[in-house]
């Protein structure tokens, strides 16, 4: 490891953020009924017994504790006989759930892509009574459900008291603080899920997902920086994980999509090559934000270094490798080459302006010479006479139209005529959750359409309230509930970080408009 590294692994765990620990008790229990108006087909129902007082429990005995809300800790609970002394052990099955389907809904036989493990079941067996149980790991979670397993009706039976959880993030939970600039009492309902989700993310890093995969990615990281900015202000962690993405790169230069922290910060050693393109855009936020230009100046070469390796990929036609991994979105079907083009020129031009900012030009002469090459393409490629962008194919897409905006591939007034011919036509192709959402509602403010992005952010993140949710998900589908890239809408993350920039734009907006 080099002096450099070292240094800035130094740097990142000094900013490492001590976790607010609070203590939060159920707030009632709840049963699970089937209804198929319902989000996923399943109703929670209040049940008339306080969480408090709970009955003597025996063999094949359950209760669903409802916390009140979305909640990220580790659960206690002190375990006590109804006689002196209990006769074989315990044995105590607990399903942490964000959503009501994964109380209900079997787990196995399991069909996901992902480790069965991401699902959060778990039994615990001790010997003796009574006993206190703390169990070790991190769950995120609005519910509980426990279930006694294995103890013989005829010989005893157990209470379960104190439970409680620990619940754990870089900032209180407490949301009210930040809650009272948001005027209309709609969004301010949309304000605090997007502050909840951000809130639950929170953790030594800007997480992606508290119950899957609780890593750190750009993607993910420029959005949460976003909401950040303009609510609990910790721009501490933003820069720890700047350096931590920085401290991580690969022999080439190139950060990687995500990073472990544990048991060392190291390279996750996953390239969805769209994201380091991101390392310029959040570094460039982070000093807008702070006025932070030494450490601007320090990771600026970080930044352009992504930029080159992504712009050096191109094959002789000026396109960009298709056997790689582009995320941009999870739509399927969704042809990539003109967002992975906006979306590089986009970084292309953050990174110039922060370096005029820091007067530090020469670190992107190579770069602004190549810009107009890369400009020409994309307008060549993929605008079309009638100021329509799309691929070669033909293919209309929302994501296209985004990044071709965000990049001033085409001109305000055209992207704004763009938008509203895309928005009539049945075969354009739609995001396909709420990461590229953002982006459609940031092109759209950036020319000038702020209501239109806050008329789509209350209905699509709206939605989601609707449904029930009081966190924002990883994956929304208003066709399909139970979506999920991974095999099993169980696997799904349903506080996720891509999804908390509502907050954002909804600052943005009053900033600009009068008290009521």
């Amino acid at each position: 490891m080099n002096e450099t590294v070292s240094r800035w692994l130094e740097i990142a765990d000094a900013l490492k953020p001590p976790l607010c620990r609070e203590t939060i008790k159920p707030q009632r229990l709840v049963k699970v009924v089937a209804n198929p108006a319902a989000f996923q087909g399943w109703q929670v129902e209040a049940e008339t017994c306080d969480p408090g007082g709970l009955p003597a429990f025996a063999d094949g005995d359950a209760v669903i504790l409802d916390f009140g809300e979305h909640r990220v800790g580790r659960l206690r609970l002190r375990v006590e006989s109804d006689r002196c002394f209990n006769d074989s052990p315990v044995r105590l099955k607990f399903i942490f759930a964000e959503v009501p389907a994964e109380l209900v809904e079997p787990f196995d036989p399991f069909v996901g892509s992902l480790s069965r493990n991401w699902l959060q079941d778990e039994v615990v067996t001790f010997d003796s009574l009574p006993h206190e149980l703390a169990l070790p790991r991190r769950y995120a979670f609005r519910y509980v459900r426990v279930e006694v397993v294995g103890v013989r009706a005829h010989a005893f039976r157990i209470r379960l008291l104190d439970i409680e959880c620990e619940c754990v993030a870089a900032v209180p939970q407490d949301l009210a603080p930040w809650v009272s600039k948001f005027l209309c009492a709609g969004d301010q309902a949309i304000a605090i899920a997007s502050l909840r989700t951000l809130r639950d993310c929170m953790q030594t890093v800007f997480e992606d997902g508290p119950k899957r995969d609780r890593r750190l990615w750009i993607g993910d990281l420029r959005l949460q920086a976003l909401a950040n900015s303009v609510s609990f202000r910790r721009f501490d962690m933003v820069k720890r994980c700047l350096y931590l993405f920085a401290a991580v790169a690969r022999e080439d230069g190139l950060v990687p999509s995500c990073l472990y922290e544990e048991p060392q910060p190291h390279n996750g050693q996953s390239y969805a090559m769209d994201y380091p393109a991101l390392f310029a855009a959040t570094l460039a936020d982070y000093v807008d934000d702070t006025g932070d230009e030494a450490t601007g100046i320090e990771l600026l070469p970080v930044a352009v270094r992504q930029l080159e390796i992504l712009i050096g990929m191109r094959d002789g036609s000026g396109n960009y490798p298709e056997n790689l991994w582009w995320f941009i979105d999870w739509q399927k079907g969704l042809e990539k080459q003109p967002c992975v083009h906006g979306l590089v020129i986009w970084c292309v031009n953050r990174a110039l302006s922060l370096a005029r900012r820091l007067g530090q030009s020469r670190e992107v002469v190579d770069l602004e010479s190549r810009l107009g090459e890369l400009r020409d393409i994309a307008r060549k490629a993929f605008v079309s006479p009638e100021a329509l962008p799309q691929n070669s194919s033909g293919q209309v897409s929302w994501a296209a139209w985004a990044w071709l905006t965000m990049a001033e591939i085409l001109s305000p007034d055209e992207a704004r005529g763009a938008f509203d011919r895309i928005q009539t036509l049945e075969a354009a192709v739609l995001p396909g959750g709420p990461y590229l959402m953002h982006y459609c509602l940031e092109a759209l403010v950036g020319i000038g359409r702020q209501e239109q992005a806050l008329e789509l952010m209350r209905s699509y993140w709206g939605g989601m309230l609707r449904a029930g949710l009081d966190v924002f998900p990883e994956v929304w589908d208003t066709a399909d509930e139970k979506r999920s890239p991974y095999g099993t809408h169980l696997l799904n993350s349903y506080c996720h970080a891509w999804s908390c920039t509502p907050v954002w734009f909804l600052a943005r907006s009053n900033l600009q408009r009068p008290p009521a």
